[in-house]
């Protein structure tokens, strides 16, 4: 999993950055012994407006999750049919209270196939794409690097 976080949230991670570029925090399976600690909700003010890229068995549920917790969340995948799911709350796998927890924040969610319009304001970026493994058992990242190129592709300067 990849975190970008926008430059004006990372003050409260204490992170300083001399350029107004984002970062990344990253994550994976290969890599599970890794942890980041982020600050509490008490601790500070969570962001209002978050987008979650790719919308497959994790990203649907990371975005139910984040809207249960009172975030305002944007889903993008460029399958119209992971798209659909999540607005129709109709999820293309099981996962327990899934479909109810999409039900139920819909107000806070929001599924587009347009990356412009699901990074529109975000605060922070969650990229949740496959990473298969090839024949030697490395994984690709073919699909992170895709996913990093439609979100540069927005950024602004």
């Amino acid at each position: 999993m990849w975190l970008i976080r926008n430059p004006r949230t990372t003050a409260a991670l204490g992170i300083s950055m001399s350029t107004s570029s984002p970062f990344f925090i990253v994550g994976c399976a290969a890599a599970r012994s890794t942890s980041v600690s982020l600050p509490t909700e008490k601790s500070v003010a969570l962001p209002k407006t978050i987008t979650v890229f790719g919308l497959g068995k994790l990203g649907a549920v990371l975005v139910a999750v984040l809207a249960n917790a009172g975030h305002f969340v944007r889903g993008y995948d460029p399958d119209p049919a992971a798209v659909g799911a999540v607005t129709d709350a109709a999820p293309l796998v099981y996962e327990p209270e899934l479909t109810e927890l999409l039900a139920n924040n819909r107000s806070r969610i929001t599924a587009t196939s347009d990356p412009l319009s699901a990074l529109e304001n975000s605060e922070v970026v969650y990229i949740i794409v496959p990473t298969p493994s090839s024949g030697d058992g490395a994984f690709s990242n073919e699909f992170v690097k895709e996913a990093l190129q439609r979100i540069s592709e927005h950024l602004s300067s």
